[in-house]
Formats: C-alpha cells, sequence, structure tokens
C-alpha cells in the first residue's frame, strides 16, 4: 500500500506512507517525510530502520553492498575549506584503511586519522606499522595528576607488568618514575627526580656482553 500525503498550507510536511502485512497478519508503516529541504526516515516502535542493499536493516542506517571502493563518504564541502570528510571502505584487496578521517580545511586533503583492516591505527600517517602510530607529540593528563603507561600481558590487561609514571611534586615540578614486576608487585625500580637526579632502588648491573660492573 502506498499513500502520497500532499499538503498546501504553508510551512506543512509532505509525507509518504508504505504498510506492509507480517506473517502474523499485522500492519506495520514505515513513511518518508520532506519538510523544509530536509527528508525524514521514520517508522512503528521497533521499525523504521534504514537499509541501503537490504531489505531487512537491523540498525538505524544498515548498508549492505560489496565494492573496492568506499562504501560511505560523507564530505562537508564548503567551498574552499572543506572541513572534515569521514570514508568508510568495506572491501578492497590486502591491507587497506576501513575509516579515514581527512582534514581539508585548507583546501587540501590531510588524513588525520585512519583505521586499517588489520587493526593498526595511524594517527597524522596514512600507513600506520604498528598498532598506534603518530606523527607528532603525544599529550598525557589525568586529573590525579599522576598519569602512567602500564604495559601487560597479552589477555590479562589488569596485571601490568612494568609501568611508567608521572608524580606531579607541585605545580611547577614533578618526576618520572620506573616500575617493574617481581613476585607478583609492582614496584618502583627508578626515578629521574624533577632537579635531574637518577635514583635506583637496587644494586645497578651494567652488562657488556658477558662482564657485569
Amino acid at each position: 500500500k502506498l499513500v502520497l500525503q500532499s499538503q498546501v498550507a504553508s510551512d506543512a510536511t509532505a509525507k509518504i506512507s508504505m504498510m506492509s502485512r507480517l506473517l502474523d497478519n499485522t500492519n506495520k508503516t514505515a513513511y518518508i517525510e520532506a519538510y523544509r529541504g530536509n527528508i525524514n526516515f521514520g517508522g512503528e516502535s521497533g521499525y523504521g530502520n534504514v537499509g541501503i542493499g537490504t531489505t531487512t536493516p537491523a540498525h538505524p542506517f544498515h548498508i549492505t553492498k560489496e565494492l573496492a571502493g568506499y562504501q560511505a563518504y560523507f564530505n562537508n564541502d564548503n567551498g574552499s575549506a572543506q572541513g572534515i570528510k569521514v570514508r568508510i571502505k568495506s572491501n578492497d584487496s590486502g591491507n587497506f584503511n576501513m575509516l579515514e578521517l581527512v582534514s581539508a580545511s585548507t583546501g587540501s586533503d590531510v588524513t588525520a586519522m585512519v583505521v586499517r583492516d588489520d587493526g593498526n591505527v595511524g594517527i597524522g600517517d596514512p600507513s600506520p606499522r604498528s598498532a598506534l602510530h603518530v606523527v607528532g607529540n603525544i599529550t598525557i593528563n589525568a586529573s590525579s595528576n599522576a598519569p602512567y603507561i602500564d604495559f601487560v600481558e597479552h589477555g590479562a590487561t589488569d596485571d601490568p607488568k612494568a609501568r611508567i609514571a608521572m608524580d606531579q611534586i607541585s605545580g611547577t615540578a614533578g618526576q618520572l618514575l620506573f616500575y617493574t614486576e617481581g613476585s607478583g608487585t609492582l614496584t618502583e625500580r627508578m626515578r629521574i627526580a624533577d632537579d635531574g637526579q637518577t635514583f635506583f632502588w637496587n644494586e645497578v648491573n651494567i652488562s657488556t656482553g658477558s662482564n657485569k660492573k
């Protein structure tokens, strides 16, 4: 059933309603609305999903299509300053960028971030060669003023084996702490103080080949 609803009143909404009968003989209605140049897709509660390439969309916007190029391409085109572009690829040969965030604010495309098929993430680099590849500086902070980086065992992310931490002493001073796990306990082993002094909490062995000093 297809119903076209047209209204001549000013500032009105044009609407197309589509009704389908389910196997249990109930009717479900979906609709398309046009208002002030905007398009809205909707339907009854629990329905109203939009599908491209599928008649059974399981999500509000569901695309199913096999192709080698981009599956979705969002382009904020504002003349020479185009802002952010979002590109999503569905399939390609070899390792490829599944998700691309591109800045075009200067008029030329500059890669801001990519997520590749192998899971690598690149920030400022379109071809990341490791799990996280960053071109530029990294800033780490925490509300505790003691941010840290943990190195953990695969499959046991709540069990750090080593840690590098910053300890803020005051508003103008901080120190760097190094930890390793021994006998199941994460223990500080070395500290670089705010004045540049370095402290070791255990005996220091410097190895050169088979010799130790």
